[in-house]
């Protein structure tokens, strides 16, 4: 922060070494090329007290020991590639911390992945307000408390396993039980993280069910 501050404090607009670093961080290098000259407009309206200012309060503000006080449906949602609140551990912390707190997480994306992606940020808004609260608390209570294990073995039917990386609710250890609880059927690992590949790597996931498809 006293980087920050020695660089944008001497002059009348964000100097290039505050600029540059933070929309590389904020954007992937795929990003509209309009998209990062609209916010590099904007920071370089931003006031360079103001920035520091708000850089140092947001430093120095810690309430991770309160979020377990939050009692409200929570979405967490994270660019897979965030370098100013990572996936790991930021946005994770958050998500655990927080009880019942919904994870998702965007393909390609980085800190603006509200801008860079709208059209997914907003399905993912979308699908978790719609939700009825007390639909919710059920499906968690049927999906958390159920145990299905001796089943698996009856499933005498084509099946595909479809594993995410870092996927907090169902980790890798689950996807390996069900592949060799259910005979003949084929585990494939996405690069997709979370726990909802079909939200956040929708092509990856229909490639997926499509090569399955082909083959069997």
């Amino acid at each position: 922060m006293q980087d920050v501050r020695a660089s944008v404090r001497p002059n009348s607009r964000l100097a290039d070494e505050v600029t540059e670093p933070t929309l590389e961080r904020w954007f992937t290098p795929d990003a509209p090329p309009e998209l990062v000259e609209r916010f590099r407009a904007m920071l370089d309206a931003t006031d360079p007290e103001g920035y520091a200012a708000c850089g140092e309060a947001v430093a120095g503000h810690d309430v991770i020991d309160q979020l377990g006080q939050i009692a409200v449906p929570t979405l967490v949602v994270s660019g897979d590639d965030d370098l100013s609140t990572p996936l790991e551990p930021h946005s994770r912390t958050l998500a655990d911390g927080i009880p019942g707190a919904r994870l998702a997480v965007i393909e390609h994306a980085r800190h603006m992945a509200n801008a860079e992606r709208p059209e997914l940020g907003a399905e993912l808004t979308e699908s978790f307000c719609r939700t009825d609260p007390e639909v919710q608390k059920r499906f968690a209570r049927a999906t958390f408390l159920s145990d299905n294990r001796s089943d698996l073995a009856a499933v005498r039917v084509p099946t595909l396993i479809l594993q995410c990386t870092d996927d907090v609710i169902a980790p890798d250890a689950v996807g390996e039980y069900v592949h060799h609880q259910i005979t003949g059927s084929r585990l494939v690992r996405l690069d997709a993280s979370g726990h909802c590949p079909n939200l956040s790597a929708p092509n990856e996931t229909v490639d997926a069910i499509r090569a399955f498809l082909a083959s069997t």
